[in-house]
């Protein structure tokens, strides 16, 4: 079992088993982050304040979304990983705000895994937005915010 967490609030979740094999709609085993641009085929699960929630219908994986400036117009997807449940617990400890930081950080810490187009999406947004994006300016978020199953 794991969590998130935020000061003395806890949002628990049982951690989904990944697909076995890549998806070829959202490459969900492979892929961790779809950066402004192109985006897999998702289904709208929950909405949210300024994040989303979505499913692949090809292989079940969950799908975290959110813009980001100028204008809402960068829009990010981040793997959930964790059920819909848990993300809608996450999202009602404080109206998003902790998913937010969470959705903010995983690109921070992963942008750099990205190639090609994907990788030149972000470095557009970056450009747009210098300073104001989350590769240059992440949200504070600790990591041990996000426990791994033990």
């Amino acid at each position: 079992m794991s969590h998130l967490r935020d000061g003395d609030q806890r949002v628990w979740y049982v951690s989904r088993a990944m697909p076995s094999d890549r998806c070829k709609n959202c490459e969900s085993r492979t892929r961790l982050l779809w950066p402004p641009g192109r985006k897999p085929d998702l289904l709208a699960l929950e909405t949210g304040s300024w994040i989303d929630l979505r499913q692949c219908q090809a292989c079940g994986a969950l799908w975290s979304g959110s813009p980001y400036e100028p204008y809402a117009s960068f829009e990010y997807l981040v793997l959930w990983p964790a059920d819909r449940g848990a993300w809608v617990q996450a999202h009602a400890v404080d109206d998003g705000q902790l998913l937010l930081r969470w959705h903010g950080w995983m690109i921070h810490q992963h942008w750099r895994a990205l190639s090609g187009d994907d990788l030149a999406a972000v470095e557009q947004h970056r450009r747009r937005a210098p300073g104001n994006n989350p590769v240059d300016a992440p949200p504070r978020f600790d990591e041990r915010e996000v426990l791994n199953p033990s």
